[in-house]
């Protein structure tokens, strides 16, 4: 495939190395051109691409093939494209939101359920509680301690709702500490867009809730206090236990339901 000629435009403030090709499908090159870029570094977040007319002129392509290959983009959550004067396709710092919202319509489609969340929370969260405690920090400890207070106070205070998020973000702040930003992402995406965004996911009644926080508050000692081994296995068992929760909860709803 012959390389094409690097565009570097003081006007656009971007260089591109691009490869030309034509073929029915010319705009999933263009994608997959522009998102190499952004993997070498090329492209940063905040930089602007070229124009669509320049675009098409690097690419040998029509306007209407850049124009859907920036959208795929866009809807890839890798640029935002803005109107009018001094607009252009942005490109963004990357993030799960896209991966969140195919995972919000996985479960709504009824594909994931408390077993399969279950099983995947039971492997990754005992590897990073283990990770956390090997590398607390004294910042980290802070961290830690401080969302946990958070979460203790709400449930003091009767506020359900507050202590459910509190919950999240006890187990984000151990993955942040953990230090892994692949498990950092995987684990906010799972709890900040399922967890807490659907209700048959969530945590009932009093005892529940308070048996709950004294687990999380037994987890977070053994991670602040640096006994890895432990941690994971506390961790482990904390996705047991909601996972047997979850469970009880979907089975009194469907004999409730029957009941009617």
């Amino acid at each position: 495939m012959p390389q094409g000629p690097s565009f570097d435009s003081s006007e656009d403030h971007v260089s591109l190395t691009i490869t030309k090709l034509k073929n029915s499908r010319m705009y999933q090159h263009v994608v997959s051109q522009i998102e190499e870029a952004m993997i070498r570094g090329e492209l940063q977040p905040g930089d602007v691409l070229p124009s669509e007319l320049k675009l098409a002129e690097m690419f040998e392509t029509s306007r209407g093939t850049v124009r859907e290959a920036l959208r795929v983009l866009e809807e890839k959550g890798l640029v935002d494209i803005r109107v009018g004067l001094g607009g252009g396709a942005l490109v963004r710092e990357p993030d799960a939101h896209k991966i969140g919202e195919s995972l919000d319509l996985l479960v709504r489609l009824g594909h994931v359920g408390y077993e399969h969340l279950g099983e995947f929370r039971e492997a990754v969260e005992g590897i990073v509680a283990a990770l956390a405690a090997e590398r607390i920090t004294v910042d980290g400890k802070s961290l830690l301690l401080e969302k946990l207070a958070q979460a203790r106070a709400s449930l003091e205070k009767g506020d359900a709702d507050a202590f459910l998020r509190g919950d999240v973000a006890v187990h984000i702040a151990i993955a942040e500490i953990a230090g892994n930003p692949l498990f950092l992402s995987v684990l906010r995406m799972v709890h900040e867009n399922i967890l807490s965004a659907f209700d048959r996911f969530s945590l009932h009644g009093e005892d529940t809730l308070e048996e709950n926080c004294r687990d999380l508050e037994g987890l977070v000692d053994l991670v602040v206090t640096g006994r890895a081994y432990e941690a994971a296995q506390a961790a482990r068992q904390h996705v047991r236990k909601y996972n047997r929760t979850m469970k009880a909860q979907y089975e009194e709803r469907e004999t409730r339901r029957s009941v009617k």
